[in-house]
């Protein structure tokens, strides 16, 4: 199964696609290197990680509210990262790229952001007793 097949759906014997190992999206780029999507992902995660830690350093992250839009903005980086190497190395249009790499992971994201905004801010609570 060709990386295309495993994304798109249908074979793609462009140059630049590799065989893949099973359920393992890895691709070249248009250097010729061989990339594995997780890279892609890593790499939103560096630029969400710096945005979403800047914020809740300012204190945005106490309230339910607050780590609920901190999660979102920082999942939101992450797909924008991913979906726009889709769109450019796969040559996807904007509709099947976000079909691809963003909507098979909102139910578990909006669990774990659920999860994380009930438990971070009590997690906040406890440490502001045990500092009394």
């Amino acid at each position: 199964m060709t990386t295309c097949h495993f994304l798109c759906g249908h074979d793609c014997p462009a140059p630049g696609h590799v065989d893949a190992p099973q359920h393992l999206p890895v691709h070249t780029d248009r250097n010729g290197d061989r990339v594995a999507a997780v890279e892609v992902v890593l790499r939103g995660f560096v630029l969400a990680t710096a945005l979403v830690g800047e914020l809740a350093r300012r204190g945005n992250d106490r309230g339910i509210l607050g780590t609920m839009g901190l999660m979102t903005l920082g999942n939101a980086v992450i797909y924008l990262a991913g979906t726009a190497r889709l769109t450019m190395d796969l040559h996807l249009g904007a509709q099947r790229a976000i079909a691809l790499g963003v909507t098979p992971f909102l139910v578990t994201d909006v669990l774990k952001t659920t999860l994380a905004a009930g438990l971070l801010p009590l997690a906040w609570r406890g440490v502001a007793y045990l500092r009394r």
